[in-house]
This record gives structure tokens, C-alpha cells and sequence, in this order.
């Protein structure tokens, strides 16, 4: 999901405040979420963070979305009709929308505005605008007839004009049908459309307001609407009146809760307000969890001990204090990146100083102090889950202080002579990020190489991997959609910056084999692709130690049907209190 996804040490961390006595008395039901950093963006053609992503979805709406309970992932209609009809060759989608769906109030309308087909084209194209600076050009580029030669038409100065030409690939037939034309066929092309980044935008509010605005200026067509945001402090977000009649969906047999299941048939969202608050720093966050204040939490790691018996059960203390867990395994990696472009770090000739590094660093003792062993440690690019998965582990680089000083002598610096300080940029302002960018000055020390940590703010460190300036850092992702395709073009040149291949990794191998491998469905022969993509990028080497994460998510027993599973954004809509 997601530019990115912010580095969490176990779940999304914020303070909030308390449920106010005027709530409790008039009924208001207030859901109170923490953050942990800034909002960057709610702009549906630049969010891409996991935080940005936990707010905008419940504003603006896409034309399809993944059912909360069913698993496998399965998807279902939202602003559309149906699901697409698709022709036979697999180029030609045919999608209706909703009729009367209206977009949240705003300046920009004389009165009442129903969402039309035409909506969402103007959104499609928007992202492909320059100045909007979207990560999501990727999602069409190469795919839908025409876009790409509407993306080289366009310049910074023809915004206004290039917005009113056409994409041969997109048409609409009347106010409520679309008509999308394909290159070739393109499996993965519903779950595109799952995505934020494909959210309808009324061009009246652009025409009022311009591409930079939509932070405060957030018009979607969602079940919340926003009422207040201060930066750095809380965003507020009110139930929609004019939402349309949407139902909590039916819960498979198995995982029905008493509770829960009182939802089935209920009209969404279930609650009137959903304050999200930011807090940077873990412990404050945890004491307000702890005293009632916040709804939900994750696990600090100093605090972990305290919530988790060895078991990996809940405390008998959290559990007579009325908190529960839910735990998941998302698709979602983390890793340490090389700029390839980077002359010090980058390029085939500094092939065994990365190497060096993945050697260097401690992998298990990383795990105990940042993960509460809830990493693992893996040789590939996918999580599990995906289709192609493996983790062979004679892959993984041995921690080995030895082997590093001898790779290091061999990039020709023994001992770290002759090499510049590298810089390696903090992913975010929080303790557990800078902690962790000490862990890796010391490690690699220990070989003699020498870095030098620069702190950022989380929407700061975005912008610089956004524009390929980051030498040496924490990368991360969280997938959009279940399929191995929204791992592998991570490394693809069609997502260099400002798209998410902030690493600059390039390979004309890898290249053909991903052009491959997106447009093929699941099968055997997709599969021998993937690991083949997977071996040159560790033939490659630019990343070191990539590790897949297991979550934790805590949450007071007046919560009800909060189910996180890393994929769905929309969780808060589905979320109940019961007192």
C-alpha cells in the first residue's frame, strides 16, 4: 500500500484523548487511533504511507474494495456496480458505477455533486500531471492504450491543458459506465483499481483550490468527511451524513465473536467521529493506551515483556484489565537500501562493500532489540502468502564479522580505508528509528565503516527517497494488493523516483523478466520467473537484510471488530464501540 510504508516496530503508535463526559452523555461514538508521525498527504494521487493511507481511504473511495472478513483476499464492488466485465482477449473492461453517490460538501460545488464516470477519469489522468508529483504513475504507464504517450506530452506548464486531453485507453460511454482499453492483458488491472490512487477527484475542486490543497481541502465521496486537521497534532474526521447505504458485511462461520456478530446487516460506519492524534514517541503513547485514553495500540518494545508471556499470549494483568490482541502476518518487508546510482555505495564496482555490509550486521540481536523477535530474516523479495514465495536460507548472508572485513578489503578498503562516511537517512523522528540508526553506526564500525546518521521527519524522509536523494537507509513495503507483481516492481526501472524504486536499481535481465511476469497469471511457469527475478537481485545485492514482520495489535474490550490485516485501509469504518 503504500509510497514506502513508514518503518513500525510492531503496530502504527499515537496518544489520543480521552472520551469526553458531552460524548458519552449524547451518544456520540468517538473512536480514538493513534499515529505515530505527521500525515503527510490526503491526496489520493500521492498518498502512498502506510500513515497518509490509514486516513485517506476513509474520505475517498475507490471502485473496488477487499471484503473485510474473507480470506483469501477477495474483492467486491464499492463506487462500482459490479465487478468489470472483461472481454475475451483481456484488454477491453466495461465498469459501471453507482448512481447518486455524492462527494462531501465543499466551496468548490454550487450545490449537491453526484460522482460521475467522468470523475474518475480526470482523477486517472491527474496522476500522470507533473506537478502533482504522484508515486502512482506506474499504475497505467505501460498498461492502459495511450497513457504513456499522454505522460511524455506532458509539462509542468500544460497541467491545465493536458488534463483535457484524452487517453485513448480510457473512454466513458455514458454518466455511470467506464470503458478501460489495455496494452495487453493485464490480470493484476482490478486490484489496480482497489487502490487510493484511483479515487475519483471533481475537477472543481482542483479549479478552486489547485493540486497542492487537497490536504485541507479533502473531498471524496467516503463514509467520513474531514472536520479538523492541525499538523503535527490531530486530525478529526466526522461520520458522512449523505453516505450512501452501505452494510457491514456477513461474517464467515469460524470467526463470528458474539460481539461481531451483532454487526452483520448494520448501515456503515459504525462510528461518528474518528479522531486520529500524533505522538512521535512510543511511551506516552502507551500510558494513554494503558489509562483508557486511546482505543487501540501496538507494543513498544521497551513495554513488550510486560503485555507478552513466551507463549506469545496476553498477560493475565492486560487480560483482567479488559485488553485483547489480535495477531497477523501482512505483506509487508522491510530492509536496509543502497542508492545504485550512488558513486560509494551504488554500481557493480561496490558490489562487495553491500555484500560487507549484510555480513556486518547481526540479524538475531537486531530482532531481540527492535522486533521482539517478531522479524524473519529472509533470502527473497516476497512475503508470505504470495504467490512464489521461498526462503532459502543458505541464501542469507551469515553474520560474520570475518567475512565482512574480508569483502570490505576486497571493495578495496581494508579496514574501511580510502572510504568515504556514508550517510544513512533516519526513516521517521521516532526513538525506535534513531536507536536503530545507532545499531548500525556500531555494527558497522566494527569493520570499518564509518556512517553518519541524518535525521528526518517521516513525510521529510519520503520526499527525499521520492526525488532519489537517500544514500544508505531503512526501506520498507506494504503490498497493495496480494499478488508478487507489487513486490518485484519495487525494483523495476517503471518505478524509479519519484516512484517507489528509491534504491535506483536497474538490470536489463530483471527488466524482461518482470515484463514477464506482470502480465502472466498465477501458474507454474510464473513462479520459475519470480525466482529467477529473485536471484539476480541477490546476485545484485542492493539491499541487506530483509525481514518480514508478524503484528500485534492491542485493543480495549469496548472495541469491537477491529480486525488490522495490513491490506484492507478502510478498518475504521467497520469498527464499533460498545460501552
Amino acid at each position: 500500500m503504500k509510497l514506502k510504508s513508514l518503518f513500525i516496530t510492531t503496530l502504527v503508535l499515537l496518544p489520543l484523548i480521552s472520551c469526553t463526559k458531552k460524548n458519552l452523555d449524547t451518544g456520540v461514538k468517538t473512536l480514538r487511533v493513534p499515529l505515530s508521525d505527521d500525515v503527510k498527504t490526503l491526496d489520493p494521487a500521492r498518498a502512498y504511507d502506510s500513515i497518509s493511507l490509514s486516513v485517506m481511504p476513509l474520505m475517498n473511495e475507490s471502485l473496488y474494495q477487499y471484503n473485510y472478513h474473507k480470506r483469501p483476499f477477495t474483492l467486491e464492488p464499492l463506487l462500482a456496480e459490479s465487478l468489470p466485465e472483461i472481454s475475451k482477449n483481456g484488454l477491453e473492461y466495461i465498469i459501471k458505477i453507482k448512481k447518486g453517490v455524492l462527494f462531501h460538501s465543499n466551496e468548490a460545488f454550487k450545490g449537491p455533486r453526484e460522482l460521475k464516470a467522468q470523475d474518475f477519469i480526470y482523477a486517472w489522468k491527474r496522476i500522470g500531471i507533473p506537478e502533482v508529483t504522484s508515486p502512482g504513475t506506474w499504475i497505467f504507464d505501460g498498461k492502459v492504450k495511450g497513457y504513456n504517450l499522454f505522460m511524455k506530452g506532458l509539462s509542468k506548464e500544460s497541467d491545465t491543458v493536458a488534463l483535457k486531453q484524452s487517453v485513448e485507453g480510457f473512454e466513458v460511454i455514458d454518466d455511470y459506465t467506464l470503458k478501460i482499453v489495455l496494452e495487453k492483458p493485464f490480470p493484476q488491472l482490478v486490484h489496480i483499481l482497489a487502490m487510493g490512487f484511483t479515487a475519483p477527484v471533481a475537477q472543481e475542486v482542483i479549479e478552486k483550490h489547485g493540486h497542492h490543497h487537497l490536504i485541507t481541502n479533502a473531498v471524496g465521496t467516503g463514509p467520513y468527511v474531514l472536520d479538523q486537521f492541525i499538523q503535527g497534532s490531530k486530525l478529526i474526521l466526522k461520520k458522512n451524513m449523505n453516505y450512501r447505504k452501505e452494510l457491514y458485511p456477513q461474517i464467515p462461520e469460524g470467526v463470528k465473536e458474539p460481539a461481531m456478530a451483532k454487526l452483520e446487516g448494520k448501515t456503515l460506519p459504525l462510528v461518528d467521529v474518528v479522531e486520529f492524534h500524533i505522538f512521535k514517541e512510543s511511551q506516552p503513547a502507551w500510558l494513554n493506551f494503558m489509562a483508557g485514553k486511546t482505543d487501540v495500540s501496538g507494543i513498544p518494545k521497551d513495554n513488550f515483556s510486560q503485555v507478552m508471556t513466551s507463549s506469545m499470549g496476553l498477560t493475565d494483568d492486560l487480560k483482567k484489565k479488559g485488553i485483547s490482541l489480535h495477531s497477523y502476518t501482512p505483506a509487508l518487508m522491510f530492509w536496509l537500501e543502497f542508492n545504485m546510482k550512488d558513486p560509494h555505495v551504488g554500481g557493480a564496482k561496490n558490489k562487495f562493500l553491500r555484500t560487507a555490509v549484510s555480513h556486518a550486521i547481526d540479524f538475531k540481536v537486531f530482532n531481540e532489540k527492535f522486533l521482539n523477535h517478531l522479524g524473519v530474516h529472509t533470502s527473497g523479495v516476497l512475503t508470505p502468502g504470495l504467490e512464489g514465495f521461498r526462503n532459502d536460507t543458505s541464501k542469507i548472508p551469515e553474520f560474520s564479522i570475518e567475512k565482512a572485513k574480508k569483502l570490505l578489503a576486497d571493495a578495496g578498503h581494508p579496514d574501511g580505508k580510502g572510504l568515504p562516511e556514508i550517510i544513512y537517512d533516519v526513516r521517521g523522528s521516532g526513538t525506535s528509528s534513531r536507536q536503530m540508526a545507532e545499531f548500525f553506526k556500531v555494527s558497522l564500525k566494527k569493520v570499518g565503516i564509518k556512517i553518519k546518521i541524518v535525521p528526518n521527519s517521516f513525510p521529510g524522509f519520503l520526499e527525499k527517497a521520492r526525488n532519489g536523494e537517500i544514500q544508505f537507509s531503512i526501506g520498507g513495503w506494504q503490498g497493495d494488493y496480494p499478488d508478487p507483481q507489487n513486490f518485484l516492481f519495487l525494483l523495476s526501472k517503471v518505478s524509479l523516483p519519484p516512484g517507489p524504486n528509491s534504491a535506483q536499481y536497474e538490470n536489463e535481465q530483471y527488466e524482461k523478466l518482470f515484463s514477464e511476469i506482470e502480465f502472466m497469471e498465477p501458474g507454474e511457469r510464473r513462479v520459475q520467473l519470480i525466482h529467477k527475478a529473485e536471484d539476480l537481485v541477490l546476485a545484485d545485492h542492493p539491499r541487506a537484510m530483509s525481514y518480514y514482520l508478524k503484528r500485534l495489535a492491542l485493543y480495549h474490550k469496548h472495541v469491537v471488530g477491529y480486525r488490522p490485516n495490513g491490506l484492507i485501509n478502510n478498518v475504521y469504518k467497520y469498527v464499533d464501540i460498545q460501552r
